[in-house]
This record gives structure tokens, C-alpha cells and sequence, in this order.
């Protein structure tokens, strides 16, 4: 892995001021996304299992989770939720099939939380139907980001 300063742009990108860092921040938070056994269950059309990176996340994800809450740093996660029929999936769903194992009633069970990595009560879950957590959802106006 090359270092950022071995980037060809890297100078210029100094001289105007990019290359500074801004720190961590005041208000720190864990924001898990879709963590569900659709990516970790053998047979699933989302299964990233195979890849020795993502085998391990769960139990990366179990100690952040762990050293958050011992924390008391918020906690975030968010799901993907879909109505019966894809009707609120857009074309999104035109694009990969796959996403009816989020379709509400489905039951193959892909939807189910990992054990070990649930919302307690009093943690924010966002519901989204977008790939992404940021857009299309009330992350920001839920956790006052």
C-alpha cells in the first residue's frame, strides 16, 4: 500500500490546503449498517463469507460494539426494509433482485440480526431503502449529526 505522500498529487493538493488533517472530532459514535445474516449465511444471494475480510467482521464488529457501549458512545445501526411487493425499492430493485431477501414477510431468514450484534433498546435504528445510510434517510435528523 503506497502512502499518501507518494500520490503524484499530494504536493498540490498541500499547497492549497487538503493534506490537513481535522482530527476525531467531539462527539464520537459507532454506526453499524445492515448488519444482518444475509451476508455471512451460506445459500444467501449476499453471501460475502468466502472473503476472509468479511468472515471476520462480525467478530470485529462484536468488539467495537462492546468497547462502545462500555464507552457510553452512542450506538447506530441501520437496516434495510422493504415493503411486500419491492414497491418501495425503486429502481434500485431493477438493478439487483437480490434485495427481496429484505422484502417484509420474506421468509428465508437473510433479514435476521447476527447474533450478538442487536440494537439494545434505547439505540437509534435507522430504516432504509437506499444503498446508502446517508442518503434517503433521517440519519443526520435522527442523531442530531
Amino acid at each position: 500500500m503506497s502512502t499518501p505522500s507518494a500520490h503524484p498529487d499530494h504536493a498540490s493538493y498541500r499547497a492549497t490546503g487538503f493534506g490537513n488533517r481535522i482530527g476525531w472530532g467531539q462527539r464520537p459514535a459507532l454506526l453499524l449498517i445492515d448488519v444482518c445474516t444475509a451476508y455471512w449465511t451460506p445459500g444467501s444471494p449476499l453471501d460475502t463469507s468466502s472473503n476472509p475480510a468479511s468472515a471476520a467482521s462480525p467478530e470485529a464488529m462484536k468488539r467495537l460494539l462492546a468497547a462502545a457501549r462500555a464507552s457510553d458512545i452512542p450506538v447506530i445501526w441501520t437496516q434495510v426494509s422493504y415493503r411486500r411487493g419491492m414497491r418501495d425499492a425503486g429502481l434500485f430493485y431493477s438493478k439487483s433482485k437480490q434485495l427481496d431477501v429484505w422484502e417484509e414477510g420474506n421468509d428465508r431468514g437473510y433479514d435476521a440480526l447476527v447474533p450478538g450484534l442487536e440494537p439494545k433498546d434505547g439505540e437509534e435504528v435507522v430504516l432504509k431503502r437506499h444503498p446508502s445510510a446517508f442518503f434517503g434517510t433521517e440519519l443526520a435528523t435522527r442523531v442530531g449529526v
